[in-house]
């Protein structure tokens, strides 16, 4: 009896034993799993960081692209206004003259009535007072008469720019005319001289003469458009 008790005994030793190797085993497995678990899960993490990163700076570059190319739309869109605002009132001139032609009615026919016999007589006595008129003596003179000039002090200008020296402002009226000749067509200069306190003497070069005021006022507001100086003032001055 004792000796199938030892057997016993012994057998469940060795079991006993087994039991606690195999224990340890899946303990030790249980933390190699965890481990590399635990490490996949850090690698994973730092991946999808890394990839966060690359694309935050993707977009922030794709965003400052974006906001140059609006920039210069912005920039081209202020370098077209003028010509726009332009564009817009010369349409509107043009519709204006449409409308006015077609209001023009067709000029009437003038009858001719036969000459009567008093406006015979009316056009024979003036031959005969043209016939008294007497005949100038001594050669006649070729050279044509003196024309009256023409006085522009009560006429209206605009004034363009101002130079030290009177040559600079006629070469100047060339180059303005170039730059703005749509909007100078028909138009001459003068040049007018004005003493200003501790500057000397400047001499301004004016463009006119305007039927208007008015007129004068929506020249020098299309040239301002343009970045041009431009002040309403009278059309005075030498050429």
């Amino acid at each position: 009896m004792s000796s199938i008790s030892f057997k016993l005994f012994k057998k469940l030793k060795i079991f006993n034993i087994l039991t606690l190797i195999l224990f340890s085993s899946a303990c030790t497995n249980f933390d190699q799993n965890l481990n590399h678990l635990i490490n996949d899960t850090k690698t994973i993490n730092d991946d999808i960081q890394k990839q966060h990163k690359e694309d935050l700076v993707r977009f922030n570059n794709r965003i400052i692209d974006l906001q140059d190319q609006i920039n210069s739309l912005r920039n081209d869109l202020d370098n077209l206004r003028p010509n726009i605002l332009e564009l817009t009132e010369i349409d509107e001139e043009i519709r204006k003259l449409l409308s006015e032609l077609t209001k023009i009615e067709k000029p009437e026919e003038v009858s001719i009535k036969p000459k009567t016999i008093k406006d015979k007589k009316e056009i024979i006595a003036k031959d005969k007072n043209l016939k008294k008129k007497k005949i100038p003596e001594g050669p006649i003179s070729l050279a044509p008469k003196k024309t009256q000039q023409i006085k522009t002090e009560n006429q209206l200008g605009i004034h363009l720019a101002s130079f030290k020296e009177i040559e600079l402002a006629r070469k100047s009226w060339k180059e303005i005319l170039n730059k703005h000749g749509d909007l100078l067509i028909g138009l001459d200069y003068r040049i007018s001289s004005t003493e200003i306190k501790n500057k000397g003497k400047y001499f301004r070069l004016k463009a006119g003469p305007f039927i208007d005021k008015k007129t004068a006022k929506e020249t020098c507001r299309l040239l301002k458009a343009k970045k041009s100086y431009c002040v309403v003032t009278n059309f005075n001055g030498e050429k």
